[in-house]
């Protein structure tokens, strides 16, 4: 039975990433992998929404982060997933010495607008090595959803473990089912760190691998803390990032970032859409 695989991974391209986040993660000695949305990044692109950003992480700052073996994965250049904007995404970050000959991409908004076998087509031809979104189909059942209301409305460990469970990607023999398919376990502003940590430590032993979907890691005397559910706390974040690190020390699980997993477990072309 192979170590449970836990991957940490950031959306946007947020300049907490790099303040905050990044700072705990050095600590801790563990690496993830952050999709940065280019537009943002060299400022010919905005999102009013993103109430939680202060703005957008630099070229420079995500050298560092590369240096020390972070992943620069793409997000889209304005946020959408469009063939030519991906194209675009890929052309700044090959510009800013950012990636290599293989690459990665987040949905924007977890939502796939295009067709899901042409955009795939799309992926492997750019050197696209997976596709990571939101949840599962499945936590949007009926069942599911109840469960999520009941979560949030109680908090409890079971209904959290119940919801998420269908985020977890499952890993037979070296094999996973689809790689432009790849589920996440969103962390938002109300969840607990404990409860992540449970949710992590009644998987181990299971040949699971868990993707951790975050944005904003905040301070709470930040002026934009807590505007939106996309932001989470420093301290929260630390005491996961520290709990990782017990777990990854006594050998029971393995933090790495998206496209190492990818590289290092499944090197072999696996099944995609295509097929």
């Amino acid at each position: 039975m192979q170590k449970t695989l836990i991957s940490l991974s950031f959306d946007d391209g947020r300049e907490d990433t790099y303040r905050v986040a990044f700072k705990i993660m050095k600590k801790y000695g563990l690496k993830g992998t952050i999709h940065v949305t280019t537009g943002y990044v060299d400022k010919t692109w905005n999102e009013e929404k993103w109430k939680t950003a202060k703005g957008p992480i630099s070229v420079e700052q995500l050298k560092e982060m590369k240096e020390y073996n972070f992943e620069i994965s793409s997000h889209g250049d304005k946020h959408i997933t469009e063939n030519n904007d991906l194209s675009v995404s890929i052309e700044k970050l090959e510009q800013w010495g950012l990636i290599n000959e293989k690459i990665g991409f987040s949905i924007p908004r977890s939502k796939l607008l295009e067709n899901k076998l042409e955009f795939s087509k799309y992926l492997e031809i750019n050197r696209v090595s997976y596709m990571r979104g939101g949840r599962s189909p499945l936590c949007y059942s009926l069942k599911s959803k109840i469960i999520y209301v009941l979560y949030n409305l109680t908090k409890i460990q079971l209904f959290y473990d119940l919801f998420n469970r269908h985020n977890c990607i499952s890993i037979r023999e070296n094999y996973i089912e689809n790689k432009y398919d790849l589920f996440s376990v969103i962390i938002r502003y109300e969840d607990n760190p404990s409860t992540v940590v449970k949710f992590i430590k009644s998987n181990i032993n299971k040949s699971k691998w868990i993707i951790l979907m975050l944005h904003s890691i905040q301070e709470k005397n930040e002026d934009n803390y807590g505007k939106d559910p996309w932001c989470w706390d420093a301290n929260k974040f630390e005491q996961l990032c520290k709990e990782l690190k017990v777990m990854s020390d006594a050998g029971e699980i393995l933090v790495k970032p998206i496209l190492d997993v990818i590289e290092d477990r499944f090197p072999q072309r696996q099944p995609s859409l295509l097929d």
